[in-house]
């Protein structure tokens, strides 16, 4: 048995303007050819998702949010109308903050932003904190005993059925300087490079999990050597299960974060990067993703075209 959470988290200033801050939590179940009893489990993060007619069940009454208009789009999303219709609905439903990486961080600890000891350290280093703990992109990180009392690092470490877990897409809780550890993970914002790329993914390996790859730090920062490549997350989630439930033989656990909606512009990922440019270099072998069955980019961009 597999359930998801899927989290449509919203980072975007001009769409926390709008209303757009709270994140939509969906839950379904369905039952695959697992080797445990115990339940696996899909968090599924999708960033900046515009608010479409689908989330009007659980969305606040009206669309008049402190003086601003939230348009609901009526877009035909049949792959998500389908998984709604196989799950449980949270009709009343908060994020723990209104940005990214708090969201995140309540997500994946089970705790506000607010007790993000990071984020303690940092305020107490510029202030008394007599107004409380600065909850920003900035300071909410996963760092030292967080990252231990983590979900993934809990199940991770269960006594009695550990289970496997993964971590694909954006992450977004390292600091600047890795918490002192200098690996340089920021610059795979904007540039490729694979030794980088392993540090970086090893680093998270001490937090809890066995698996990352298609792996970004943070935002994409516009550049001429990759984009947006959802096939390649798509491809490691699928080796990631694979694993799990084929070698590992364990009840497993994935965070799946896209880096889908946010910036860079969608346009342009389509028509001027392939599924084989990412910060970890260019894919070559059985990284290059062609084992999924998602549309190829010149299709995608075409249907949109009509639309």
């Amino acid at each position: 048995q597999t359930s998801f959470l899927c989290q449509a988290s919203v980072c975007n200033p001009a769409h926390r303007r709008s209303g757009m801050s709270s994140f939509l939590s969906v839950i379904g179940t369905f039952f695959v050819a697992a080797q445990s009893q115990q339940p696996n489990v899909i968090i599924i993060t999708i960033d900046d998702w515009d608010a479409v007619e689908y989330f009007l069940p659980s969305a606040p009454a009206g669309t008049d949010l402190n003086g601003q208009q939230v348009t609901y789009l009526d877009l035909q999303l049949t792959n998500i109308e389908a998984f709604i219709a196989e799950s449980v609905w949270f009709r009343t439903a908060y994020s723990a903050a209104p940005v990214c990486a708090p969201s995140r961080f309540a997500v994946i600890t089970g705790r506000m932003p607010s007790r993000s000891q990071f984020g303690i350290e940092r305020t107490l280093a510029t202030s008394s904190g007599a107004f409380g703990t600065n909850v920003s992109l900035g300071v909410t990180k996963l760092y030292d005993s967080d990252a231990t009392n983590s979900i993934p690092y809990i199940l991770q470490n269960d006594a009695t059925t550990p289970y496997y877990t993964g971590m694909i897409g954006k992450w977004h809780l390292m600091s600047g300087n890795e918490f002192g550890n200098n690996l340089g993970c920021s610059t795979l914002d904007s540039s490729a490079n694979a030794a980088t790329y392993t540090a970086c993914t090893n680093f998270l390996k001490t937090q809890g999990f066995d698996f990352v790859d298609a792996f970004y730090n943070s935002n994409i920062d516009t550049n001429q050597q990759f984009s947006h490549n959802p096939e390649w997350m798509v491809s490691q989630a699928q080796k990631f299960i694979n694993t799990a439930i084929n070698t590992e033989q364990k009840p497993f656990f994935l965070q799946l974060a896209t880096t889908l909606n946010n910036q860079p512009d969608v346009a342009t990922a389509l028509q001027s990067f392939t599924y084989t440019q990412s910060p970890k270099g260019t894919l070559t072998g059985d990284d290059i993703p062609s084992d999924t069955e998602m549309l190829d980019r010149s299709t995608i961009w075409a249907m949109g075209q009509a639309l």
